[in-house]
């Protein structure tokens, strides 16, 4: 009985700590400079940097990474940015497109973080996204006074009260970007 109590607080011990992340307004920008990952409405919810403007790029592309996540017999696709370059004191947009799901309604979807670095908040919103996806965008804000470095954390999501585990995501944060 002992050691199962014992096991049983030592497995508890390991496990990372969960932190829900919360809805917010995420707007589309209308003031101050304009970002390439800001997220604007072009038929869907996309960022800035994939609209283009007499057949041409305007800004340099948002490199994205692809993953699948599976939780029992239920599999999902994401598409997002895994790496965030940025300066204190500023907010960037990572914009999640999740598909492979049904459900009717609104999506029943919820994230949390894993290790979210002290002076970083997030939230996020439905953003919509194209038939048969969900877009989620998240909102990172860097305090005015973090460091310079490299800061590495985990974005978890659930669907429907399935947990599909955690997406890497790290935000370079510099000096003047």
């Amino acid at each position: 009985m002992i050691v199962l109590a014992a096991s049983a607080i030592l497995l508890t011990a390991c496990e990372p700590t969960r932190t829900p992340v919360p809805m917010v307004d995420i707007p589309v920008p209308t003031e101050g400079p304009e970002a390439a990952d800001d997220l604007v409405h072009h038929r869907t919810t996309i960022y800035r940097a994939s609209v283009y403007e007499d057949g041409k790029a305007v800004w340099l592309p948002i490199e994205v990474t692809n993953v699948r996540l599976q939780s029992g017999a239920y599999e999902m696709n994401i598409w997002y940015r895994a790496n965030i370059e940025t300066a204190p004191g500023t907010r960037r947009y990572n914009l999640l497109m999740i598909s492979g799901l049904r459900w009717q309604g609104m999506p029943p979807l919820s994230l949390y973080t894993i290790d979210l670095p002290t002076g970083t908040g997030i939230g996020w919103d439905n953003v919509g996204g194209l038939p048969g996806s969900i877009g989620a965008g998240v909102a990172i804000d860097v305090a005015a006074d973090m460091a310079p470095g490299q800061y590495a954390f985990r974005i978890g999501l659930e669907f429907d009260g399935k947990d599909f585990g955690t997406i890497p995501c790290v935000v370079q944060v510099t000096e003047g970007v």
